[in-house]
C-alpha cells in the first residue's frame, strides 16, 4: 500500500542560518535565523540588557575577573595608567579597580552604566586619598563638555558596550587636543580558527555577562576617528596610546597662501613702477 506523501508546511533552513556565527554587532538575543552579512546593527535595548547583566553579576564580578588579574591582566593596567595625568576620565570604571593604580596627583572621574558596579567602587575610594568623583553615565552619551579631561581611560570596556564606535568618539571629544586616551582591550584574535573560536564563546559570554570575546577594537579606534601613537600586542591583548586624529585642513585653505602670493597687488612692484611713469607723447 503506497503511503500518500504530505507537503510539509516548515520552510526549508537557509544554508546561511547553519553556516551562522556571531559578529561583533549582534544584538543580546536568541541566535538569528539571518545570513550572518545581513544587518546587524545593535539594537536599542542592547546597553539596557548589558547593564543588567553587570547589576546581576556585581557582588561576584571581582573573582570572577581574579583568573584574568593573576594571567597579566594586572601587570597591564598598572603599566597603562602610570601614564594618566592631570583631569583623567575612567570610563566603566567598574568596581575601582584601577582607583588605587593612579599616579599621585591626579584627580579622577569615574562612570559607569552600571549603579551596583559603582556601589563597589565607592567602597574602594572611601578607603583612597585622592581625588575621586563617581557617577553613573554611558560613555556613549558622556555629559561632560568638550577637552574636559587630560587623560581619558577605559580598561576591558569595549568589549560590552553596545555602540563602541560612538563611545570611542565620545572618548576623543571631552579629552583635549593635547591630551591622551588610554585604552586596554582584549580584541577578536587574527588567527582565522582561533578567531572562529572567539565568534563562537561569544554567543556564550554575551548572554552570561554581556561582553563580547571578538571585538575588532583597533578597527573601531580609526572608525570613531583616533590614531594609535603608540600599542603593546600580547596575545590578544591591546595596550593603545590614542590621540584625536588631525584632519586636514580643507585644499581651498591650503592653496590660498599660494594664490596670495601669485596675485598681483595695487601700489607695489612692476604695477607701481608703471604707474609712476609719465604718459607718452604721439
Amino acid at each position: 500500500m503506497n503511503q500518500e506523501s504530505r507537503p510539509s508546511n516548515e520552510a526549508p533552513v537557509p544554508v546561511s542560518a547553519l553556516l551562522w556565527r556571531p559578529t561583533e554587532d549582534e544584538p543580546l538575543g536568541e541566535v538569528p535565523d539571518r545570513p550572518p552579512d545581513a544587518d546587524n546593527s545593535p539594537g536599542p535595548d542592547e546597553q539596557m540588557a548589558v547593564t543588567r547583566r553587570y547589576d546581576r553579576i556585581a557582588p561576584w564580578y571581582d573573582l570572577l575577573a581574579a583568573p584574568m588579574e593573576w594571567l597579566g591582566t594586572g601587570r597591564r593596567r598598572r603599566r597603562l595608567l602610570a601614564q594618566a595625568q592631570g583631569k583623567v576620565l575612567e570610563a566603566g570604571v567598574g568596581t575601582g579597580k584601577n582607583l588605587g593604580l593612579y599616579p599621585d596627583g591626579v584627580a579622577v572621574t569615574g562612570i559607569d552604566v552600571s549603579p551596583r558596579m559603582l556601589a563597589r567602587a565607592r567602597s574602594r575610594a572611601a578607603h583612597l586619598e585622592r581625588s575621586i568623583a563617581l557617577d553613573v553615565a554611558d560613555v556613549a552619551k558622556l555629559p561632560h563638555p568638550d577637552d574636559t579631561f587630560d587623560t581619558s581611560v577605559a580598561t576591558c570596556l569595549f568589549c560590552s558596550v553596545a555602540d563602541p564606535v560612538a563611545g570611542l568618539r565620545e572618548l576623543g571629544r571631552v579629552t583635549n587636543p593635547d591630551g591622551r586616551v588610554l585604552l586596554l582591550e582584549h580584541v577578536r584574535p587574527r588567527n582565522r580558527f582561533l578567531g572562529w573560536l572567539a565568534d563562537l564563546a561569544t554567543v556564550v559570554t554575551r548572554r552570561l555577562c554581556g561582553f563580547r570575546a571578538n571585538r575588532r577594537t583597533e578597527e573601531n579606534v580609526a572608525a570613531a576617528g583616533l590614531e594609535i601613537i603608540e600599542m603593546r600586542r600580547s596575545g590578544i591583548w591591546r595596550e593603545m596610546v590614542v590621540v584625536v586624529r588631525q584632519s586636514r585642513p580643507p585644499l581651498g585653505d591650503m592653496m590660498a597662501p599660494l594664490c596670495d602670493m601669485m596675485t598681483p597687488r595695487t601700489g607695489s612692484g612692476v604695477d607701481q613702477a608703471r604707474h609712476d611713469q609719465p604718459p607718452r607723447r604721439a
